[in-house]
């Protein structure tokens, strides 16, 4: 399995100005993109849920500009319109976006995890579902979804 990237303090566009969310990605041999998006604790900006399409995009944007998308998924026909609209659905297609609220973060006191996909506008569409449910969804192990914080809000 193809190591996967961590961005602990991943910059979004919120809604007062710049958020900020954990992101964790894993780039799959069968040309899959699995994200990882955490509500980080002791954040008091925008939340994940109300910006899951404004994070999803500027991930994508970035996995883009660093070359880490499967080069398949960014083939568009020559004469296509709006390419990069294309290639942005190609990859919402193929990839999985996990949501994750943790323990004491949130409105569930034991934490949560919701599959987001979206349709062809890139709204979301949320379905709550366990960590090990996320993870035979995904193809991944469940190691992948834990992410532990210290007291202070850093990844441990």
């Amino acid at each position: 399995m193809p190591p996967y990237f961590d961005y602990p303090h991943f910059p979004f566009r919120g809604f007062n100005g710049v958020g900020e969310c954990f992101l964790r990605v894993q780039v799959l041999d069968n040309a899959r993109l699995v994200f990882l998006c955490v509500q980080r604790p002791n954040y008091y900006g925008t939340s994940v849920t109300n910006a899951v399409e404004s994070i999803f995009d500027a991930a994508v944007r970035m996995l883009i500009q660093k070359g880490a998308v499967p080069p398949t998924l960014l083939r568009v026909p020559f004469f296509a319109r709006n390419k990069e609209q294309r290639r942005l659905m190609n990859v919402v297609r193929n990839s999985r976006w996990v949501e994750h609220y943790p323990p004491e973060v949130g409105f569930v006191p034991g934490g949560s995890y919701a599959l987001v996909s979206f349709d062809d506008d890139l709204h979301p569409v949320w379905d709550y579902m366990s960590r090990a449910a996320i993870a035979r969804e995904c193809g991944l192990s469940e190691d992948f979804f834990h992410v532990e914080f210290t007291s202070r809000g850093d990844v441990d």
